[in-house]
């Protein structure tokens, strides 16, 4: 039987049991063959089950790490490691038109408190992948946001999008890289880098999004605990959700 599988060519995939691992696992395997999102997606399942209250309020993950980042394909400095952190937060539409809202090229319009610019400077073909004749979406954004305290701070990034039918349904994965710097307009604060993975799937009538993120921040002058940035971090996924569903409702 090993020389079968062998000699056919599938890729044998060993994935992590634990969650703190699998998101770290799923963001690095993100481009290879869909058996390693497979694997992501029915190891992640019984996890956020398991630990629903905890992923609601977030916690920590394993960090990036240089090697991870190498096995991903991206070219970027790391010492030590790049804190992450997980949450999940449900919406009450379903994941096509979830997928539609965060996907659109006007942002700026639909969110203009979050937003003072966006811009979609490459894509593939949107229509294409909302309809399911394509698996994949890979879009390159510029944004300018303003965040309070820190000022404005502008950043392009990529973002790719990945959907896999399994027996459980259909489940899209979303990652985005930002491995140059961002540094706001007050000088109070640098993001060196940053990363993140979504999960999103249909549980019922609504979407399900899981999210780790890590970030290679400074903050200059200020001592800020880990628990603080993943409360935060949460806390802003949680609303954004809310934005979102606010505006798919409001669509004819």
């Amino acid at each position: 039987m090993i020389l079968i599988v062998l000699l056919s060519g599938c890729k044998i995939v060993d994935a992590p049991e634990d969650l703190e691992s699998l998101v770290v696992f799923g963001f690095v395997h993100f481009e290879d063959d869909p058996s390693f999102l497979k694997q992501t997606a029915t190891g992640l399942l019984p996890l956020i089950e398991l630990h629903r209250e905890a992923l609601s309020e977030g916690y920590r993950v394993a960090d990036l790490t240089a090697t991870d980042l190498e096995g991903a394909g991206i070219d970027a400095p790391v010492e030590g490691g790049i804190l992450g952190a997980v949450g999940l937060v449900g919406y009450h539409n379903r994941t096509t038109p979830v997928i539609d809202a965060i996907s659109r090229p006007d942002k700026a319009a639909m969110f203009p408190d979050n937003y003072l610019a966006y811009e979609l400077r490459r894509t593939s073909d949107r229509a294409c992948f909302l309809d399911a004749t394509c698996d994949r979406l890979d879009q390159t954004a510029f944004e300018r946001t303003k965040v309070v305290l820190l000022g404005e701070a502008e950043r392009t990034f990529d973002i790719a999008y990945r959907s896999l039918l399994l027996d459980e349904g259909t489940f899209t994965f979303v990652r985005q890289i930002t491995p140059e710097p961002m540094s706001f307009s007050t000088g109070l604060a640098t993001v060196h880098q940053q990363y993140s993975f979504v999960m999103l799937f249909d549980e019922g009538t609504s979407a399900q999004r899981i999210e780790a993120f890590w970030v290679d921040a400074e903050i200059l002058g200020l001592d800020v605990p880990d628990s603080y940035a993943v409360d935060q971090a949460v806390s802003a996924m949680a609303d954004q959700a809310e934005r979102v569903d606010a505006w798919i409702d409001t669509q004819p």
